[in-house]
């Protein structure tokens, strides 16, 4: 089937409000329209990066839209568009080995059927221009449930996470360059609680990636 056959009959829509985009004139991002693009808030530099964590957008706008269906409207399908933003990120060109999702308590998981994070990071390989980071998300556990972040403030943050991971099958993360990807960070308390754990587990470097940053 050619592909003009096939956005024939499967037409691009727009992610932020599910209109059809006429082909070539969406926005750089190639799956928001022309009124969504302008919607996208990019981080100002002093913003973007935050010591090893790096984020691209902020946490709002038609972006922290999309997030929100993605959890809690189990909309998978917009997982590969966010990803294929990450992909664009600077850090990735670090040069990597390993591509860790920030988990989810297992009883989360099995009432969301999916981690979104897990999801990202998948699209975000695919999509990368050079991907020599192999996806790897079962080296990182939660091993105890945990109130949601969002409602507390930063020094509760850091209590609440506080050993909440637990590194397994430690061998392979000895000596390697691994990058921890999430959704959304504020103010790092979970990716940095990532970072620690597989640090000491034996990493040799760690870095996170974050689609959207909250500024508390």
């Amino acid at each position: 089937m050619g592909l003009a056959m096939l956005e024939a009959l499967l037409p691009p829509t727009c992610v932020g409000c599910r209109r059809l985009i006429r082909t070539g004139a969406a926005a750089a991002s190639a799956w928001l329209c022309s009124a969504c693009g302008p919607d996208l808030v990019p981080l100002p530099d002093e913003d973007r990066r935050r010591a090893e964590v790096e984020a691209l957008f902020a946490y709002e706008g038609v972006l922290a839209r999309v997030v929100t269906r993605l959890k809690f409207s189990r909309d998978v399908a917009v997982a590969g568009p966010l990803g294929r933003l990450l992909a664009r990120a600077p850090i990735l060109s670090e040069g990597w080995d390993l591509v860790v999702p920030v988990p989810l308590h297992w009883r989360r998981g099995l009432w969301r059927g999916f981690n979104q994070a897990h999801l990202l990071a998948y699209w975000t390989l695919r999509a990368a221009e050079h991907p020599s980071a192999r996806l790897q998300p079962r080296v990182l556990a939660r091993r105890r449930a945990t109130p949601p972040q969002s409602q507390l403030s930063a020094a509760e943050r850091r209590s609440n996470v506080a050993r909440a991971f637990v590194a397994r099958a430690t061998r392979s993360l000895r000596g390697r360059r691994v990058l921890v990807i999430d959704d959304v960070t504020t103010t790092g308390a979970t990716m940095h609680a990532c970072i620690a754990e597989l640090r000491d587990a034996g990493a040799a470097r760690v870095g996170g990636l974050a689609l959207l940053r909250a500024l508390a």
